[in-house]
């Protein structure tokens, strides 16, 4: 998925394998993954239609969805940032916006 997102920013209807490395510890609505070739991506649930478990960090899972390349702004890291709950001068320290990969789940399966 990393390599067909160097010459296209987005990628529909894709199925993609990975371990969750991250979960929002409000409620379940978006997660961080990594796969087996070492690529990281942030995932939120289309539409908020679905939440997951906050117990989903170290599991692996098969997400299916949208994957894109884009801009992350500060502002939106700055929230997901305070969603993690990181502290006050890891927040302050965003300056940057991050050019990152997206993915927007239809679907998330447990697969361990």
């Amino acid at each position: 998925m990393e390599k067909d997102l160097k010459t296209t920013n987005k990628i529909e209807k894709v199925a993609v394998r990975g371990e969750v490395t991250d979960v929002c510890p409000k409620r379940g609505c978006w997660i961080s993954v990594r796969t087996e070739d070492g690529a990281s991506f942030f995932v939120k649930m289309k539409d908020y239609a679905f939440f997951v478990p906050t117990a989903l960090k170290g599991k692996n899972v098969v997400l299916e969805g949208d994957a894109e390349r884009k801009v992350t702004s500060i502002e939106e890291l700055k929230h997901y940032a305070k969603d993690a709950k990181k502290s006050k001068a890891e927040i302050d320290a965003i300056k940057a916006s991050k050019y990152e990969i997206r993915f927007l789940a239809n679907g998330i399966k447990v697969v361990d």
